[in-house]
């Protein structure tokens, strides 16, 4: 089945989000960005790791807008296979 990849297609899918303390000579605060769309062409800040969460969605919705009205790529999350823990076979 072929999937129409519409701007909706683009904002609903699931980007890992990574979170880093940050701390400068302004203070502490936390950077929330996925490494698919770039950790400083897409990311949110926040004093808490919500706050970055939060605006880490705003920047990733407004950054794939971009994108896509400029017929840019759009870079899709990449799976990580993952093997479940305690599932080793010595």
């Amino acid at each position: 089945m072929l999937v129409q990849k519409d701007l909706d297609y683009y904002k609903n899918l699931d980007y890992r989000i990574i979170i880093e303390l940050v701390t400068d000579e302004y203070g502490k605060e936390y950077m929330a960005y996925s490494h698919e769309l770039g950790k400083y062409s897409c990311y949110g800040t926040g004093k808490t790791k919500a706050d970055a969460i939060d605006n880490y969605q705003v920047e990733k919705d407004e950054f794939i807008e971009y994108l896509f009205e400029n017929n840019k790529p759009i870079p899709e999350p990449t799976i990580e296979q993952v093997e479940p823990f305690g599932n080793h076979n010595n």
